[in-house]
């Protein structure tokens, strides 16, 4: 069954037509974009984005709300939700919301506060976050912008962007042409440089720092 979303607006013709221009570029974006209120009600929803939610996505809409696949991952995009409405006084801050597990190709959502004044454009309900996902993590980009930033070897690089694949410390030795405990002494490095404390932070970090797949 086909869905409809839109965004409240004011009878004023003028944001109207620029509510329509709006969706109109956010529609032609391969990124998933989703504006829901602090409860995860979903009250606008871009064409990738409808299109992941009806096939199976690893966001869907259940009802009128967002809902991941995965029990764990809906509780961690609600709670994301929520802080980034509270954040909304702070000014914008994305956070990073791995939606597939760690066996699969990385997908990451990003949850940001739509922030007060002008620049909302009067989106109604007030406290409202917007959800960008990528439709896939670009590991090459993101394995490259984390080496640039955090001080990376050739050789950590090249095992981070085998791990930012979902693939194994056994899998990653093997694709790159070493031995398994090299592999895990690269990736415990990489876990030191970049101030995380486990794989699924890696993700997020990923997530927040690579570059956006338009």
């Amino acid at each position: 069954m086909s869905q409809t979303y839109h965004i409240p607006g004011t009878a004023c013709s003028c944001e109207c037509q620029l509510w329509q221009t709006l969706e109109a570029a956010l529609d032609v974006l391969r990124l998933c974009i989703v504006l829901v209120n602090q409860d995860g009600r979903i009250f606008y929803a871009n064409r990738a984005a409808k299109v992941m939610m009806q096939n199976s996505g690893p966001l869907r809409n259940c009802c009128g709300f967002l809902r991941a696949e995965e029990a764990k991952v809906s509780a961690e995009i609600k709670a994301a939700i929520r802080l980034a409405v509270v954040q909304v006084a702070n000014g914008p801050s994305a956070i990073a919301v791995r939606l597939t597990s760690l066996n699969e190709m990385a997908v990451v959502a990003h949850v940001l506060p739509l922030i007060g004044g002008e620049t909302r454009l009067h989106v109604r309900p007030v406290e409202a976050a917007a959800i960008v996902v990528n439709a896939t993590l670009d590991d090459a980009a993101c394995s490259q912008t984390m080496a640039t930033t955090f001080g990376l070897t050739p050789a950590e690089t090249r095992v981070l962007s085998q791990i930012l694949l979902g693939k194994t410390v056994a899998a990653t030795a093997a694709e790159v042409g070493v031995a398994v405990t090299t592999a895990r002494t690269h990736l415990d490095s990489i876990i030191m440089k970049t101030g995380v404390s486990r794989r699924s932070e890696l993700f997020r970090l990923a997530g927040r720092i690579g570059p956006p797949n338009l």
